[in-house]
């Protein structure tokens, strides 16, 4: 790693802390592979404790990913929307958001894309068709828990049923009795999610809204959700068609993408989506 070093000496006008962050990002960029907190520190002539802070903020706002088992950071889907792609995989998750534009102009619905980020989902992106603003509730950016939402639903049925209860008995430990998790009714849901290949509801966001949601791989190995809603009221808002828009994008993204562990389709049965009955929540923490 010695000869892909980046610089870190001082530079005139700038901030030192500012200036890591890019370094760090830059180092990603170029090594495209998993860092330790020690190979960073060594690459970059940081000190181990300054290092291992930026890491960890980056961590927290979605940038790098964090392997507990290795102790290494890679970078997410998230810094290749930034612009700063790393590797072949970057490139192509930025070229398929491309496409999510235009799908959401050609629908006529909000598009979103989110990727979790421990125990949350943090929206990384968000489309609106140009005819104007859909009423979707997730700017890009924007962190929620991934009990509460519907695309976080959906990557919460990667996880198997044990690590669904163990989350659960972790949200409800700081929770009000009066907004518990039903967990059986959560696993229950997720199980129906895993069946179908997909998530879609006309109220889980607000009673008129209608959602359908579904798990992209990308070639780095990290998973992202893609989300498509509009009021339940327009055309176009049944379940089944829907399901045929999302499986639409759902082909083209992962085509753009080339992903390595998923076949160039997505097998959504229409038959198989179990509408959403209420929110989980009996009320927002």
């Amino acid at each position: 790693m010695t000869a892909n070093r980046c610089e870190a000496g001082e530079e005139s006008g700038t901030i030192k802390s500012a200036r890591r962050v890019l370094q760090i990002l830059e180092l990603f960029r170029h090594e495209d592979r998993a860092l330790s907190t020690t190979d960073v520190a060594q690459a970059l002539g940081y000190p181990i404790s300054s290092t291992a802070a930026l890491l960890k903020s980056l961590l927290a706002l979605g940038y790098l990913l964090f392997d507990r088992h290795q102790r290494t950071y890679r970078a997410s889907i998230r810094m290749g929307l930034l612009g700063c792609p790393t590797g072949h995989w970057g490139a192509r998750v930025a070229a398929a958001t491309e496409r999510l534009a235009e799908f959401s102009d050609k629908l006529g619905m909000a598009v979103a894309v989110g990727v979790r980020n421990g125990n949350d989902i943090q929206y990384v992106q968000r489309f609106d068709p140009s005819a104007g603003r859909v009423d979707y509730g997730t700017p890009a950016g924007s962190v929620q828990r991934l009990v509460d939402t519907p695309m976080g639903r959906t990557l919460l049925a990667l996880d198997d049923d044990r690590a669904i209860d163990r989350l659960v008995r972790l949200f409800n430990a700081s929770r009000s009795t009066e907004a518990l998790i039903d967990g059986a009714r959560l696993l229950t849901e997720v199980r129906s999610i895993r069946d179908a290949g997909l998530y879609y509801s006309t109220d889980s966001i607000h009673s008129g809204f209608a959602i359908a949601a579904t798990n992209i791989q990308a070639t780095n190995g990290q998973w992202l959700v893609i989300g498509i809603g509009n009021s339940a009221a327009l055309p176009g808002s049944d379940r089944a068609s829907m399901t045929d828009a999302l499986q639409q994008i759902a082909d083209a993204v992962i085509v753009q993408m080339a992903a390595s562990n998923r076949p160039a389709s997505v097998s959504i049965p229409t038959d198989a989506i179990v509408p959403h009955e209420g929110e989980l929540m009996a009320a927002q923490a």
